[in-house]
């Protein structure tokens, strides 16, 4: 969708562990498949297609830490690693930038 607006580049930011809550879709009556469909990073879920898609995936472990002071919060997001075969994203001194993070629900099939 974020093509269609003729973004340059999508960036998604998301969690190491990806727990994102599961527990609405059920809530509006969404089958097991449903949920699947769109949760699962072992078959071509919606979240799958999503990391595909982005330019670069960042993977932050700020949803692990909710109760770390400013400073932390802001280190963990700004030295987060980045998963990228993009050219733009890779050409920096950036160090936590990677063609290969191996970091489940940040890496595709990882």
């Amino acid at each position: 969708a974020l093509v269609s607006f003729n973004t340059s580049k999508i960036i998604s930011v998301i969690s190491q562990t990806a727990n994102f809550s599961t527990s609405p879709p059920p809530l509006l009556g969404a089958s097991e498949d449903t949920i699947n469909a769109i949760y699962s990073f072992d078959q071509e879920s919606s979240y799958i297609r999503m990391i595909d898609a982005a330019d670069a995936v960042v993977c932050s472990s700020y949803w692990n830490n909710r109760n770390a002071n400013t400073p932390e919060l802001f280190s963990l997001g700004y030295f987060a690693p980045i998963e990228t075969n993009d050219p733009f994203f890779l050409d920096t001194s950036y160090e936590g930038v990677g063609t290969n993070i191996g970091i489940r629900g940040c890496t595709p099939g990882a």
